[in-house]
């Protein structure tokens, strides 16, 4: 029986965070929800385990935690903390990733007169951030388009495709079964870390669509097979 990676959510009690926990513990991944504030970690995942309960789910394992303690048993770690707060985590805990692959889902976003548009990041995009940050970390931008409240709903499947951008052809790879095991989402390969520049700007476009049309989007690339 093959055992499935361990899942580590560093501020993963937002919706996105929780969304993907939730999703990929209902598929059998182990997972740990981590918080700056462990009251709140182990609350997220205790409201998590409940859902998958009601849903019928057996859960391998849904464990709130602080962020840091998240990392030891971790082989893949999402970065799903607001942008703003990556520097300073991944500056006190950052080498403790080394080898790791590192899921970026993070997007520098700010809201400008209604508007949502990409903030400046230095080095480009959040994932060549997190790369020059810890350089051993094997870095893969994805999830940035998912939406988040259709993730958090079990009843529904989540349509639509998602997004990779890696230089790390094998954790692209892994990451991209992580996207397949939830239903019924397709990963498309966006190439190089660079290009997750691009792939924020299409979050903002997306965010920038709900409020005009008052829904949800997500994203569709046609003409592949």
């Amino acid at each position: 029986m093959t055992t499935l990676a361990t899942l580590a959510f560093i501020g993963g009690t937002g919706k996105l965070g929780r969304g993907l926990g939730l999703r990929l513990a209902a598929a059998g991944h182990p997972v740990l929800i981590g918080s700056r504030s462990e009251e709140r970690a182990v609350d997220a995942a205790a409201t998590l385990r409940a859902q998958l309960g009601v849903a019928g789910c057996s859960v391998t394992r849904l464990e709130g935690r602080h962020n840091a303690a998240t990392l030891p048993q971790a082989d893949v770690v999402f970065l799903s903390l607001p942008f703003a707060m990556m520097d300073a985590f991944l500056a006190e805990h950052g080498t403790r990733l080394d080898g790791k692959i590192v899921v970026d889902v993070m997007n520098p976003l700010r809201l400008t007169d209604g508007r949502f548009e990409v903030a400046p990041v230095l080095d480009g995009s959040a994932g060549m951030r997190a790369r020059r940050l810890v350089p051993a970390a094997r870095v893969v931008s994805a999830f940035k388009n998912a939406a988040a409240s259709h993730l958090l709903r079990l009843d529904r499947s989540v349509d639509g495709d998602i997004l990779l951008a890696a230089d790390d052809a094998d954790a692209k790879a892994v990451v991209a079964d992580l996207v397949r095991a939830i239903p019924v989402l397709r990963p498309v390969d966006a190439g190089p870390l660079a290009n997750g520049a691009f792939l924020e700007a299409i979050t903002a476009l997306e965010l920038n669509l709900n409020r005009m049309h008052k829904r949800t989007t997500s994203i569709r690339i046609l003409g592949l097979e």
